[in-house]
């Protein structure tokens, strides 16, 4: 289990708030919001991950201790952006949280298998989804789920509505539960009956960029590459991945503008996709360790394509 924080707030609650690590950003956040002017102790144990505290109060503590903070502590500097980069590696016990929050997903994954079917709305299979999810372990959802069909699949980041799911259709479900305060994020691309040659091909060449793997700091270049050299390179208009663990986007950007480096610890996205205006659109994503040899991919979900 993560390592627990215990936030004082002097006159206020009178009481100490005992909040596993992972909250300790949200928590703060909202205290710092509500009590601008207001003294906050923090009691730290097993602080590593301190960039994640810095950041969000947007200071950098020098003395880890009981520290007051107010507009004149000496202890509190600025942050940079830099102070973003520590932010998204992870260490054994909480990279067991990720895992934990993927595994619920992908077990959400092989029932909404067996539950999609033409006549079905984009919303009945969204609520499915979120349902089983919280039935089976996840205190919540890592971001609002994308179950969306046919010509909306060409939209990134649609939302379901009532749309009927029709034979022919692409289904593309982009989810995520939350564990303890760590999130999992992964997307599939299913088929509903049949598929075409273009549908086939499209699929397929998302499919190679993940299979092509993670290569360091040309990640997205290696990515967009194979997507321009099929013809399709100006239809995948978004990055390759990002940082994912307490937050749902983190910093350690897989994108054309991204300067940041893959390093030991990072466990990043891997979502490359291709997008048809009018016609229908892939994405497949996976989440993956960053490892002194390579990487380890932390999703364990078939990519191949299904037709159901």
């Amino acid at each position: 289990m993560p390592a627990d924080y215990k936030v004082h707030i002097p006159d206020f609650l009178h009481e100490i708030l005992v909040l596993p690590k992972a909250q300790v950003r949200k928590a703060d956040y909202h205290i710092a919001t509500l009590l601008p002017l207001q003294k906050i102790c923090i009691s730290v144990h097993n602080f590593h991950r301190l960039s994640k505290f810095q950041v969000l109060c947007n200071c950098r503590i020098n003395n880890i201790a009981d520290i007051g903070r107010n507009a004149d502590n000496p202890d509190l500097q600025p942050t940079t952006p830099q102070d973003d980069i520590g932010f998204n590696i992870f260490s054994e016990s909480e990279i067991r949280e990720i895992v934990k929050a993927q595994r619920i997903a992908e077990k959400a994954f092989f029932h909404i298998l067996g539950f999609i079917k033409p006549g079905l709305t984009e919303k009945q299979v969204r609520l499915e989804l979120e349902y089983f999810m919280l039935s089976n372990g996840a205190d919540d959802l890592s971001f609002e789920t994308i179950a969306i069909s046919g010509v909306k699949t060409s939209m990134p980041h649609g939302v379901p509505g009532d749309n009927v799911i029709k034979d022919g259709d692409f289904v593309t479900m982009d989810y995520g539960a939350l564990v303890n305060g760590y999130h999992s994020d992964m997307t599939r691309t299913v088929a509903v009956g049949h598929v075409s040659d273009e549908q086939k091909k499209v699929y397929d060449t998302v499919l190679s960029v993940l299979h092509n793997g993670i290569s360091g700091v040309d990640a997205d270049k290696a990515a967009r590459d194979i997507i321009t050299a099929a013809g399709y390179g100006s239809n995948f208009g978004h990055g390759t991945g990002h940082g994912v663990g307490v937050e749902i986007h983190e910093a350690t950007y897989l994108s054309p503008k991204s300067k940041d480096t893959l390093v030991t610890g990072n466990v990043v996205t891997d979502e490359p996709g291709i997008y048809l205006p009018g016609k229908f659109g892939v994405r497949i994503e996976d989440m993956a360790l960053i490892t002194d040899s390579g990487y380890e991919l932390l999703t364990r979900c078939p990519k191949e394509l299904i037709v159901l």
